[in-house]
């Protein structure tokens, strides 16, 4: 489960890399329209809800991407899809060099930020403060919660995908 989770995440800032830096690709193109029909007050205050969690990762993520997008200007259609494709494979192999210990502190780091960002969310919801937003991430960090405490009574996977043997 955890393994499926930080592919999604590197999954998800590759293809926000790929937002940002393809606009000219027709193909994508067609599918980053309906990102881009967001009010840009919407936008704005996304943009400060993920400023105010962690300040220093948006920093660090914003560099990243904003690096990639003027690498990826650059390219034709036809090499940046490849780019992207290697960047996927070496998100991949990055977490497979992760020893156990790595995999486990990396864990224990991102369900720490996903405890807190629930907290909040339900403290929000107790001082009856919450937004018709904040109410959808926190019925989705809920449903991910539950997934989470399912994935830990079900037998642990390896890093290859193999259920562990007893």
């Amino acid at each position: 489960m955890n393994l499926r989770f930080n592919i999604l995440v590197a999954v998800a800032i590759v293809s926000q890399a790929a937002f940002w830096s393809a606009r000219a690709a027709d193909d994508l193109q067609k599918t980053n329209d309906p990102a881009r029909t967001v009010a840009p007050e919407q936008r704005k205050a996304r943009l400060e809800e993920l400023r105010e969690r962690n300040p220093e990762a948006l920093r660090k993520f914003r560099e990243e991407v904003e690096r990639r997008r003027e690498e990826f200007k650059k390219l034709p259609p036809a090499q940046r899809e490849a780019k992207m494709k290697e960047l996927r494979e070496q998100f991949l192999e990055r977490r497979k060099a992760m020893s156990a210990e790595e995999r486990k502190t990396k864990r224990q780091e991102i369900k720490g930020r996903f405890e807190k960002q629930l907290g909040l969310l339900r403290e929000k919801k107790t001082n009856g403060t919450l937004t018709a937003q904040e109410t959808r991430r926190l019925e989705r960090l809920e449903t991910v919660e539950k997934r989470f405490k399912q994935a830990e009574s079900a037998p642990q996977e390896g890093a290859d995908g193999a259920k562990a043997r007893k």
